[in-house]
């Protein structure tokens, strides 16, 4: 073994040039940096700094030319520059870093099965950092002193409570450990999961009537560890069964896939990760992973960007790869963005621009669409715009190379930058490297097929097993048929198995291409369904990809009743359809395909006789012959065009079951509206050239209107009645001035409102008041809105309220206190609005109050502290408000405050140390802010405050050094600052210092040293910092240190 490397810096202050001695010791092994070798921040791997070298070195980027460096020289080396040095030191992933998991369990019960796939989905999450024993220590190193330093840096602490943990001393101690993080602050989340085991088995122990596994295994422990160590871990047994946890029996009915799930989720939250979804049963991605990114070279530096072409069959897991590698790695650039389903958007002139807009948009991050009118200005526009950027951009299913000429057009990017493609056709991508991906082996297809047919991992029983395995062998290592088809046969009988088996076999001899092989397997699986759920899964495969979950209720609903909620349940279970994080309806696109291909097989001559017309060439043919049948259920056109297209509404007229009708353009619909389709749920006319709705038109069943962009004035002139409409979409309507219609008689039971940016509206009626089904209402961006009406109080419904950009709402009427089910309410960017009604505090629901940008608003009502449910509030920009109540301090709920940019602000109240929620206050470029109070100290849960450019702000209390949870604290460009207390190295937990800019500072408290899990420490621009003090060689996880030179 080589000896330990080390790593030396010099920092040469501006004031005067003085050697500052700084302790760094290396992971066995690895040296100093070579010559050259570039340095970044750019890093997962947490370094090891070992706190016990006796050695002071002085640390410098790279030797002298000639000059050997020993540790009797190194002392007298200086480096003089002017420069800003930025300093990280980042060995491989080592045992003794930081953690976001900490997996506490017993091997021999759950290491093989549930621990693995735990294990395994928290990395397809994109959770890399899990300290697992088995996997995180490395042989040669001491068992125990490894394990409680990854307990003590650790964000989230999970105990795994089997039937044998008990017998296990380690297991236990380990315990004791985690739950004094718990009790000091330092654990962000501690999620007991009772695995076959109950609660009461942990509280009841040394009961002498009990006679569970645990009682039974103390009596062994007993025997072997002195009393003390037997109380102490009877304690905390105790004490973890009385937090709330998950349950294998209770919480997910006795299925480990769905508690898996579960525990994901909940940890994802607390990291607050944005990461993509993927496949719930990642089996053999792990190792595809891997082998992608050594490709992509990822851990080595890099000079231009990397491409990397992933290619193979449809159905054979290239885009779940594909997410895990953005998972994998978009934290290490400066923008990222993934592009599902390339092949089926970009197919047209429209479709490519409208991808280009969607990687500006996601790269450069822009809320709003940047414009692009062609092909070729688009290519332009990604040139220009990202050049300069560090980029991830993935593009999944790319079919031609005009797609990747449209969407690649970059002669040069930011060095590092990686470019990700799949695609089922291999000359795609031989331009790049490539990676083949092949189906499953025979032992990864079995247990992704056990996972969706028995849920579970393990063999089924003697009487399923050959069945399986005739199942698997037909799928051939295809994730997408093994998933569809063991849900297929979930809970099935013997008949049904054996019913599908002899289907299968009479595929396989076939002499068919494999992709359609692929798609008469999934055929299987659609033939299952009853005839509600099949014009569901059609309905989605042909229009309704990308639609949000409710919006698609609504339709289903209108038809099939409650119903339709338990048919969408069960295309889900199925894994024919499923949604994603925000809710919105997707499915693979070869289960699109194969929905698509069944509509044409039912009339391949006449397209009049198909139930889904989503072709426009299709639409536009039978349009111009009038041949409209009752078979169509659903059409969509997209490209109505002013002056080109006029069509006759009896060109509708024998569409007689019409449910579905999409257009999209300002070219006129003339003719008697009388014979217009009357059977209508779901009618959507985006940039719609009427003024107003024709007064024959019938839409008394119609569930969703969207008259989006269109020039309508008024929803109609009068007579219309829309009894079962229950969303309402009429944004970006610009000649929208006049006051809407009476919703009490038009619109009883709407439940969704959107009229935002709707910016000449000038009022709402007062008979909103009436729409007792309310849910959502939208007037964001209406700037014409003077007021609201009293009646708006009467929504007893009312969840969300937004108002955002309202710049000439003035005042809230004092009945919106009566709003008891409103969870969140907008009111960033009224600018004109200058006090909120005291009846707020009436909102017992209220979770996010959003008053961004509110500049003429000077105060806060007393009653503000009334908000038992407030999570969040945002006053980012009220550069009017002077002063916070002290009624604040009675927020229980409140977990983030973000006062950013409120300068007239010069002093926080002592009630804010009563915010016994709060995890983040932001009071960034509060220039007016000059003390902080003693009570700041008492904010248990505060893990980060930003003080960044706070500039007169000139001390910071001593009780700071209380806050345990404190991970982040920023003072960058707090000029005014000359000291920081003593108590500051009580922070336990602060992982990250930023000091940067803080001119005033001379000197740094000795205590500084004591701050065990700081990793990054920002001097750069302490100009008057003149020497560091001996302790700062004791920062035992510091790996990244900006200064000066």
């Amino acid at each position: 073994m080589a000896e330990t490397g080390k790593l030396c810096i010099s920092l040469v202050m501006a004031a005067a040039p003085l050697l500052i001695a700084v302790v760094w010791q290396l992971r066995r092994g690895r040296g100093s940096c070579n010559r050259g070798e570039e340095v970044t921040e750019d890093t997962d791997a947490q370094p090891t700094i070992s706190t016990t070298a006796a050695t002071n070195l002085i640390c410098r980027p790279a030797p002298l030319r000639g000059e050997e460096v020993t540790e009797d020289t190194v002392a007298e080396l200086t480096i003089s520059t002017a420069k800003a040095t930025d300093l990280i030191c980042r060995p491989a992933v080592a045992p003794m870093g930081n953690y976001d998991v900490f997996l506490n369990h017993r091997g021999p019960d759950v290491k093989k099965s549930f621990v693995d796939h735990l294990s395994a989905s928290f990395e397809a999450a994109g959770i890399l950092h899990c300290f697992v024993d088995y996997k995180s220590i490395h042989a040669g190193e001491g068992n125990w002193d490894a394990i409680e330093h990854a307990i003590h840096h650790s964000k989230i602490h999970i105990a795994i409570f089997s039937k044998g943990y008990a017998a296990s001393s380690w297991c236990l101690r380990e315990l004791v450990n985690i739950l004094e993080c718990r009790s000091s602050g330092r654990s962000q989340l501690f999620l007991p999961v009772f695995f076959d085991v109950c609660p009461s088995d942990l509280r009841h122990i040394d009961s002498a009537s009990s006679k569970s596994c645990y009682s039974l295994a103390f009596l062994e422990l007993a025997k072997r560890n002195d009393s003390q160590a037997i109380q102490n871990w009877m304690n905390a047994l105790k004490e973890a069964s009385n937090v709330h946890g998950k349950s294998l029996q209770d919480t997910a009915q006795g299925f480990e896939a769905r508690l898996v799930k579960l525990i994901v989720s909940e940890v994802l939250n607390v990291l607050n990760r944005t990461s993509l979804d993927i496949a719930k049963h990642p089996v053999g991605v792990k190792e595809k992973l891997q082998l992608a990114l050594d490709l992509m070279q990822i851990d080595k530096a890099q000079k231009g960007f990397h491409k990397l072409g992933i290619y193979g069959m449809g159905g054979v897991g290239k885009t779940t790869l594909a997410k895990s590698i953005y998972n994998a790695i978009y934290r290490n650039f400066d923008c990222s963005c993934f592009i599902e389903g390339v092949r089926s958007e970009a197919r047209t002139d429209v479709g490519l621009r409208s991808v280009q807009e969607r990687m500006l948009g996601a790269l450069l991050k822009n809320k709003e669409t940047i414009p692009v009118s062609s092909i070729p200005l688009g290519k332009q526009i990604l040139r220009e715009r990202l050049s300069n950027l560090k980029i991830l951009l993935i593009l999944d299913d790319v079919d031609n190379q005009e797609q990747l000429e449209a969407l690649l057009p970059f002669d040069s990017l930011k060095d590092g930058s990686q470019i990700v493609i799949t695609t089922r056709d291999e000359q795609i991508v031989k331009a790049h490297k490539r990676l083949c991906i092949q189906g499953l082996n025979e032992s990864d297809s079995h247990l992704l097929f056990n996972w969706h047919a028995f849920l579970r991992q393990e063999e089924p029983s003697e009487d399923f097993k050959a069945l399986t395995g005739k199942v698997v062998h037909a799928c051939d290592g295809l994730p997408l048929a093994l998933e569809t088809l063991g849900a297929h046969l979930y809970g099935q009988d013997m008949g049904f198995w054996k019913a599908t088996v002899k289907a299968l076999e009479g595929h396989r001899h076939t002499l068919i291409p494999a992709q359609r092989k692929v798609t008469e397997i999934l055929r299987i699986s659609f033939d299952g369904l009853g005839r509600e759920e099949k014009l569901m899964f059609l309905d989605i495969a042909c229009f309704m990809l990308g639609e949000h979950e409710d919006r698609a209720k609504r339709l289903w609903c209108s038809e099939y009743s409650d119903a339709a909620v338990i048919y969408l349940k069960t295309l889900r279970l199925k894994c024919l359809v499923k949604i994603d994080v925000n809710r919105n309806l997707t499915m693979h696109d070869l289960l699109r395909d194969m929905g698509r291909e069944i509509v044409v097989e039912r009339s391949h001559e006449n397209v009049w006789e198909r139930s889904h017309l989503w072709n426009e060439d299709d639409v536009r043919v039978g349009l111009e012959g009038g041949k409209g049948t009752s078979v169509v259920r659903g059409l969509k056109l997209l490209t109505l065009e002013e002056g080109q297209d006029k069509w006759a509404v009896k060109s509708f007229a024998g569409m007689d079951f019409l449910r579905f009708l999409v257009l999209s353009g300002n070219g006129h619909i003339t003719g008697d509206f009388s014979l217009f389709p009357k059977e209508l749920r779901w009618f959507q006319w985006h940039s719609c050239p009427l003024k107003f709705l024709p007064s024959q038109l019938t839409l008394r069943k119609v569930v969703v209107l969207d008259l989006s962009y269109s020039q309508i004035s008024r929803l109609s002139q009068g007579g219309h009645k829309f009894e079962n409409l229950r969303e309402l979409i009429l944004t970006h309507c610009e000649f929208m001035h006049e006051e809407l219609p009476g919703f009490g008689v038009s619109c009883k039971n709407l439940e969704k409102l959107d009229l935002s940016n709707c910016e000449h509206l000038e009022s709402v009626p007062e008979s909103i008041g009436s729409l007792a089904s309310l849910a959502s209402l939208d007037l964001g961006g209406c700037r014409g809105l003077t007021a609201l009406p009293e009646s708006i109080g009467s929504l007893a419904s009312l969840a969300r309220l937004d108002l955002g950009g309202c710049r000439g709402l003035t005042a809230l009427p004092e009945s919106i206190g009566s709003l008891v089910r409103l969870a969140r309410l907008d009111l960033g960017g009224c600018g004109g609005l200058t006090a909120l009604p005291e009846s707020i505090g009436s909102l017992a629901s209220l979770a996010r109050l959003d008053l961004r940008g509110c500049r003429g608003l000077t105060a806060l009502p007393e009653s503000i502290g009334s908000l038992a449910s407030l999570a969040r509030l945002d006053l980012l920009g009220c550069r009017g408000l002077t002063a916070l109540p002290e009624s604040i301090g009675s927020l229980a709920s409140l977990a983030r405050l973000d006062l950013a940019l409120c300068g007239g602000l010069t002093a926080l109240p002592e009630s804010i140390g009563s915010l016994v929620s709060l995890a983040r206050l932001d009071l960034t470029l509060c220039g007016g802010l000059t003390v902080l109070p003693e009570s700041i100290g008492s904010l248990a849960r505060l893990a980060r405050l930003d003080l960044c450019r706070c500039g007169g702000l000139t001390a910071l209390p001593e009780s700071i050094g209380s806050l345990a949870s404190l991970a982040h604290l920023d003072l960058g460009g707090c000029w005014g600052l000359t000291a920081l207390p003593e108590s500051i190295g009580s922070l336990a937990s602060l992982a990250s210092l930023g000091l940067g800019g803080c001119v005033g500072l001379t000197a740094l408290p000795e205590s500084i040293g004591s701050l065990a899990s700081l990793a990054r420490l920002d001097l750069h621009g302490c100009v008057g910092l003149t020497a560091l003090p001996e302790s700062i060689g004791s920062l035992a996880s510091l790996c990244i240190l900006k200064g000066i030179c």
